[in-house]
């Protein structure tokens, strides 16, 4: 009877076990071990650069001929100066990695784990990536901290990312001969987001066709700064949302571009433009902002200007229209639909003029100073009245005046 006993209670403990199993892996809370190749490090482990080479007491680290690699997940601190040392993530590492750079300078990162990468700048660190093809590559990263980063001297990207490609915090700076940011997968439609949530990027990339912020789907500002000294085209993706942060964009060609790298000839584009917060100044070589597809103006204070007059500040094909925040275009403006009342004029204006708006009883709306000459002024703005008139003036003695409307002209078109 007791054998029949012990039977019975070890076949329970035996079913309640599996079930308590396959009831975690069905809430995502059991971990298969099949595939996973290391057991992560549980300690820091400290990666000291030299010109020698690396110094490094861990077996998940492997140093050979100028490349240290990481062969197991977890927690990495990066210091000292070695110029032509690349640490990479293998491959082989299916769970997250964190590199802590700690007045480190280097050559380059190749990150390739399929967990995720973090990159973290160590508070009041100095940090450096030269001369390298590419700054960082990855299979995704996530930048954070509270030191400084410089990528220098990189012939085709700053950060080039086959994933997600996220800016939380810290100070960087990429001087690029090709693009700065770069968020693209080559047959994955759905991957290559761009995403900065803070700190402040201050970007050089080429003036041939280079992209200083490039996203083969959405690119997304939700904070922080981003300053372009130069570039081809500042801002490039599917889908381009700002929705807060400052920024100071200066370009040859295109301010802000939404193209569907994927779109096939003849198929109807579904790339956009939103701004919804912020402030946004862009200076354009041709249009401030290009679309194929749709441009929603609906926050934000945005200073929009062409280097090239005639050029378009909203560049189209679908729609354009402005529901919110306020706009200061040097150029045409020209808009399908409005919600918010706004201003066409045409002003003639040289570089360095400042533009006064007044209303009829001579109080000042708004000024501002142009870094460019100019033949139209739009502006825009929820402090304007329907159907009152406006008068626009120049130091350099130009006048103007238009009738504030929420009219929807013909629209531009994009290319």
């Amino acid at each position: 009877m007791n054998k029949r006993l012990y039977l019975l209670a070890g076949s329970v403990l035996l079913l309640t076990t599996l079930s308590v199993g396959t009831v975690a892996y069905l809430q995502g809370d059991f971990k298969a071990l099949t595939g996973q190749t290391s057991t992560p490090t549980t300690e820091t482990v400290r990666i000291e650069l030299s010109e020698n080479g690396a110094k490094v007491s861990s077996d998940a680290v492997n140093v050979s001929e100028g490349i240290v690699t990481i062969t197991k997940a977890g927690q990495y601190e990066i210091t000292g100066q070695a110029p032509t040392v690349t640490v990479q993530v293998a491959d082989s590492v299916s769970n997250d990695v964190t590199l802590r750079l700690n007045n480190a300078s280097l050559a380059s990162l190749d990150l390739q784990s399929s967990g995720a990468n973090i990159v973290e700048l160590a508070k009041e660190s100095t940090n450096s990536l030269t001369g390298g093809e590419v700054g960082i590559s990855a299979t995704n990263i996530t930048l954070t901290g509270e030191g400084s980063l410089a990528i220098s001297e990189v012939n085709s990207y700053g950060i080039l990312a086959t994933d997600d490609l996220v800016i939380d915090s810290g100070n960087l700076s990429i001087d690029s001969a090709g693009s700065g940011l770069y968020a693209f997968h080559e047959t994955k439609a759905s991957q290559g987001n761009l995403t900065i949530n803070g700190g402040n990027l201050t970007i050089t990339s080429s003036q041939q066709e280079g992209a200083a912020l490039f996203a083969g789907n959405e690119l997304t500002i939700n904070n922080g700064t981003v300053t372009v000294d130069t570039a081809y085209e500042a801002y490039v993706g599917k889908k381009i949302a700002i929705n807060g942060g400052t920024a100071n964009l200066a370009t040859v060609a295109n301010g802000l571009a939404a193209r569907d790298s994927f779109a096939q000839e003849g198929q109807n584009s579904e790339a956009s433009i939103e701004i919804k917060g912020g402030t946004n100044t862009i200076t354009a070589g041709t249009s401030p902002l290009l679309a194929n597809g749709n441009i929603n103006l609906a926050g934000g204070v945005n200073t929009f200007m062409t280097s090239i007059p005639e050029q378009p500040i909203l560049n189209y094909t679908d729609t354009a229209e402005i529901s919110g925040g306020t706009l200061i275009a040097l150029g045409s403006a020209e808009l399908t639909s409005s919600n918010q009342n706004f201003l066409l004029a045409n002003l003639i204006g040289n570089a360095g003029d400042t533009i006064t708006i007044t209303d009829a009883a001579g109080n000042e709306v708004a000024s501002y100073v142009s870094p460019v000459s100019f033949t139209n002024v739009t502006y825009s703005s929820e402090n304007l009245t329907e159907n009152d008139v406006y008068y626009l003036s120049t130091t350099s003695g130009n006048y103007g005046q238009a009738t504030a409307t929420k009219g929807s002209p013909t629209a531009t078109q994009g290319q």
